[in-house]
């Protein structure tokens, strides 16, 4: 999950936003550029009013879900009313006939989530929250349970995966494992995967299982990120790339020692996958380099700073990566960027996880080359995960008209042409239905 994917409802945007406002004195000069010659191109100039995308969505409104299916008209899926002070929201993933949503919350007593014990979590990005389903036709929740146990499963990070009995299983992370169990299941039984250890973020594309994990933890905490492919019938794993280094937050704990927490690895390095699996954008942080001798190991460049993004690229396949979104201008010390990529696998998108460092961007670029778009235009402040539609349209942001006062969020549709378009009031928080 983001900050348990970090999902928000309304009103915690809008405080969040009160806070940024108090943050941004002295800040507007503090960046940081991607390497390469590349500049931001300009805004688009925007034509006629464009056409919403065509799809089913997920979002948060008022502390539920909502869905809107079919063409009809959007309406709550359930019916918590939870509090955005007290309620972290994992990001709802729809199974791949749409009938079926699920999500992580972290909301107690309903919705217990890591640390137990009201114990404060060590870092927000690594909490868990217990695991639900809901049926989109009926909008009956059900907390998922192990071998028909009373106690809910946890977990952060979710993926649907159809076996080859074209069965829906659901993968999670917890604990640093991905875990999968059948939730239509009259007893579902979880089983640990083998193979991806100290895992943190997930994806599946057909038989292949996406993840980022970290490698060589020390004792302090210290270790270095990559995004990995795992086959899910044959069993093998591989590198996709290097990301960059990390530092791991300790685990709670009692006395003066204060272990890192190796089950809950927070990367915070983005990266998505095209609808097919074979076109990767990530970003990358710091590499190491090997010394002069053939025995020496590597040692990094410098003493990087964990989490800072030096550059973003796209791969296809086995190809040499490709670096995209060169000559932008990033916001000096920030690490919590996201990365968004077409279904078709032929644009990406750039955008900041919350309001920080906003504004900023987003921005948008075509795989093929080409400079960056900055979509900035409309004046509107966005953030969130680029949530691109179904029809290779565009994407859709959380967006508040001001980074001051209090403000009703929206989801906003962006067009690579420059044009804009709102989508929901009063909502945060996009998933396409693929």
């Amino acid at each position: 999950m983001r900050r348990l994917s970090m999902m928000m409802s309304a009103a915690l945007l809008a405080l969040a936003v009160l806070l940024a406002a108090c943050s941004l004195p002295g800040q507007g000069n503090s960046s940081a550029s991607v390497s390469g010659s590349s500049s931001a191109a300009p805004t688009p100039t925007p034509s006629a009013t464009p056409t919403l995308p065509i799809g089913d969505y997920a979002f948060l409104r008022n502390g539920d879900i909502w869905a809107h299916t079919g063409g009809a008209p959007s309406h709550a899926l359930t019916q918590l009313h939870l509090s955005a002070v007290n309620a972290l929201w994992g990001a709802p993933v729809w199974s791949v006939d749409h009938k079926t949503l699920a999500f992580a919350l972290n909301a107690p007593p309903l919705a217990p989530g890591y640390p137990a014990l009201g114990q404060s979590a060590p870092d927000p990005a690594q909490d868990t929250g217990t695991l639900f389903t809901v049926d989109v036709a009926s909008g009956k929740l059900t907390a998922i349970t192990n071998s028909g146990g009373a106690v809910p499963l946890q977990g952060q990070h979710i993926a649907w995966y159809t076996d080859s009995s074209n069965t829906a299983n659901l993968l999670f992370t917890r604990a640093g494992t991905v875990q999968e169990l059948q939730p239509s299941a009259t007893n579902p039984t979880t089983t640990v995967l083998s193979g991806p250890q100290n895992v943190w973020e997930i994806a599946v594309r057909g038989n292949t299982l996406f993840y980022s994990t970290v490698i060589n933890i020390s004792s302090t905490g210290d270790g270095f990120a990559q995004l990995h492919a795992y086959d899910l019938t044959t069993k093998k794993d591989r590198v996709i790339a290097p990301l960059g280094p990390v530092r791991l937050p300790p685990a709670a704990c009692n006395g003066l020692i204060c272990l890192p927490d190796k089950n809950t690895p927070a990367v915070s390095y983005p990266w998505a996958v095209s609808a097919d699996g074979s076109v990767i954008v990530y970003a990358q942080g710091p590499q190491e380099t090997p010394l002069p001798t053939k025995k020496a190991t590597p040692v990094p460049i410098s003493t990087p700073v964990p989490g800072t993004i030096t550059g973003f690229f796209a791969v296809t396949g086995t190809a040499k990566p490709k670096q995209i979104f060169k000559g932008i201008s990033l916001p000096a010390g920030e690490t919590q960027f996201r990365l968004g990529i077409s279904p078709d696998g032929k644009m990406a998108a750039l955008s900041v996880a919350d309001t920080k460092y906003a504004p900023f961007g987003p921005y948008v670029q075509s795989l093929a080359g080409g400079a960056p778009q900055n979509l900035s235009g409309n004046g509107l402040i966005a953030t969130g995960t680029p949530a691109w539609s179904p029809d290779n349209a565009g994407f859709v942001l959380t967006t508040v008209p001001s980074l001051t006062g209090m403000q009703t969020p929206s989801l906003t549709v962006y067009y690579p042409n420059g044009q804009t378009a709102q989508l929901e009031l009063n909502a945060t928080d996009m998933a396409w239905g693929m």
